[in-house]
């Protein structure tokens, strides 16, 4: 009997031990998974923050380049002077209008030899990962801040420029027109002036410190020009879509005139109701073909093509819509930078302060002899200056990351 129930407290204990066992056996997996996979984890975050910065870099690299790019322009510009116009306009504009990207792109028409070389020298760089960079003109946009500028004819100008672009989409697109036919695009124009000027009182009546209450911060809105274009979103009345159709459109570092050798489709468009698009597609196509004319070089030169295309812009129309036609001074860069799946975009905006102060300057001096204030420049005015480039690189105004 005593050793019956000696085996039975023996097979007991092994059962127990065996429960045991299987536990630390399960506890002992679970650890080691949860180990497995938080080092996983581990190394995919400070895989990524290190591709995020290779990508980072790449990016900025891109912007090295194209501030260089920049640079090199405005020096061969300087050198040649009034010499730079027509097709050597163009060729010297493809010294920053050309996309470019790392590595670089090989077109099909280069020889087997050549892309053998290209290949190498890809090869032995150190930088293995890529990048895509453009430079656009952002001079020849809209500029908001015009809307108070010392020039009233240049206020004229601008607020006239916003409306057009309203009243373009309005009259092309009969789908957008069906829910926003009924905007104050005018009230909204108010309020984007309102931003910039120092008085009381909103143009749209009523105090403008109680038109922004509900940012709840005295200081809204801020009486002063506008620092970005994000803050054209701010402004009382702005709404997504009227935002959308502006946001391409404006900028807050233009020329205070539109350059039709460069400006977009919509903003020759919002020169004038009569430039229909198909005027402004025949626009865009003389600039781009030397064989039908090329860039226009002058005010008469552009008007007259503009209304022989079927426009009906009045003399009145053309002495009040400030244009040039030299050089290009400021530049939006947009450098991506890709690194195993990361990306990073860094955006920035250069302004060359030293011509556009002097371009400033003759168009407030014009309006206040009470000639026509914005000034038709038939020449390359920063060329055709004896100053000298300032050292570095070109001035950064406006600089963000992604």
């Amino acid at each position: 009997m005593m050793f019956t129930k000696r085996l039975l407290g023996q097979k007991n204990q092994r059962g127990v031990a065996m429960l045991i066992a299987i536990f630390t056996m399960i506890f002992i997996f679970y650890l080691v998974t949860e180990i497995l996979y938080e080092t996983n984890v581990e190394y995919v975050v400070h895989a990524q923050s290190v591709n995020r910065l290779k990508a980072y870099y790449a990016a900025k690299s891109g912007l090295q380049l194209s501030l260089l790019r920049i640079k090199v322009y405005q020096q061969v510009s300087k050198q040649l002077g009034a010499n730079a116009q027509g097709p050597q306009k163009k060729l010297l504009d493809m010294i920053w209008s050309m996309p470019f990207a790392w590595p670089p792109v090989i077109p099909d028409t280069v020889d087997s030899v050549d892309k053998s070389m290209i290949k190498e020298k890809v090869k032995e760089a150190k930088m293995d990962a890529t990048y895509l960079t453009t430079i656009s003109d952002e001079g020849s946009k809209i500029d908001v801040n015009d809307l108070n500028s010392p020039s009233k004819a240049m206020q004229k100008a601008t607020r006239t420029l916003l409306e057009q672009i309203y009243q373009n989409k309005i009259q092309n697109d009969d789908k957008w027109a069906a829910s926003h036919r009924d905007i104050k695009i005018d009230e909204i124009i108010n309020s984007i002036a309102d931003w910039e000027t120092d008085t009381p009182n909103s143009l749209n009546g009523g105090s403008k410190p109680g038109l922004y209450s509900k940012f709840n911060d005295p200081n809204m809105p801020p009486n002063r020009a506008f620092r970005t274009i994000d803050e054209v979103r701010m402004v009382v009345g702005m709404t997504d879509d009227i935002w959308d159709l502006f946001k391409d459109r404006i900028t807050v570092y233009g020329m205070h005139a539109i350059n039709p050798n460069y400006a977009t489709r919509e903003v020759l468009m919002a020169l004038d109701a009569s430039i229909k698009p198909e005027v402004a597609d025949a626009i865009i196509t003389r600039r781009n073909d030397d064989t039908q004319g090329g860039f226009f070089g002058s005010a008469q030169d552009f008007w007259g093509f503009v209304n022989s295309k079927g426009a009906a812009v009045s003399p009145e129309t053309q002495q009040a819509i400030p244009l040039v036609f030299d050089a290009v001074y400021n530049f939006r860069i947009r450098s991506v930078g890709d690194y195993g799946g990361a990306t990073r975009e860094i955006t920035a905006v250069t302004f060359d302060l030293q011509s556009m102060a002097g371009k400033i300057a003759s168009q407030i001096q014009r309006d206040a002899a009470g000639g026509p204030a914005p000034a038709a420049s038939t020449g390359n005015s920063s060329t055709t200056s004896t100053d000298p480039l300032p050292k570095g690189p070109p001035r950064i105004v406006y600089y963000n990351e992604n």
